[in-house]
């Protein structure tokens, strides 16, 4: 792939990332050519799809963590929201770890 090729293409993505387009062409049903970007464009891909899983993950990691405390018997708020603010902490490097594994 010649150098202007991939710069252009990197561009494209990097714009569709900026923008919160999805990564796959609607008119050709393909992805990209993403053989040749930067480390950079790579980086934000993942950190993007960080960010989505991190909605899942925190709902989970909270959830369980609130379910917890209640079943230990800590019925007041305080104990409640330090659960959900672990599950919060927590789910940051869980979704970045889970999205560098996909």
């Amino acid at each position: 792939m010649d150098e202007t090729r991939k710069e252009n293409i990197e561009m494209q993505l990097l714009s569709r990332i900026l923008r919160g387009e999805g990564l796959i062409n609607a008119h050709a049903f393909q992805k990209p050519d993403i053989a040749g970007i930067s480390d950079l464009v790579q980086e934000m891909l993942m950190i993007r799809f960080a960010m989505s899983l991190y909605s899942l993950i925190f709902a989970s990691l909270a959830g369980t963590a609130v379910s917890v405390v209640l079943v230990a018997g800590h019925v007041t708020l305080a104990p409640i929201l330090i659960a959900a603010a672990t599950g919060a902490v927590l789910a940051v490097p869980a979704a970045y770890l889970v999205a560098r594994k996909l």
